[in-house]
């Protein structure tokens, strides 16, 4: 099951993802979701910035 997320959340997950004091598997475990959940919510979100 995937959870549900609102655009504001996602990006604060990501935000979080970006910062070097918080790893991966520490946001996997206090939101419930995956790795690569993760990994490609922050890969859109950088693809995104770069093209504005």
């Amino acid at each position: 099951m995937n959870k549900e997320f609102s655009p504001e959340e996602e990006a604060t997950i990501v935000m979080k993802g970006l910062k070097k004091n918080v790893t991966i598997k520490e946001l996997c475990k206090k939101y419930g979701v995956s790795k690569v959940h993760i990994n490609r919510r922050k890969k859109k979100f950088i693809e995104d910035v770069k093209k504005n």
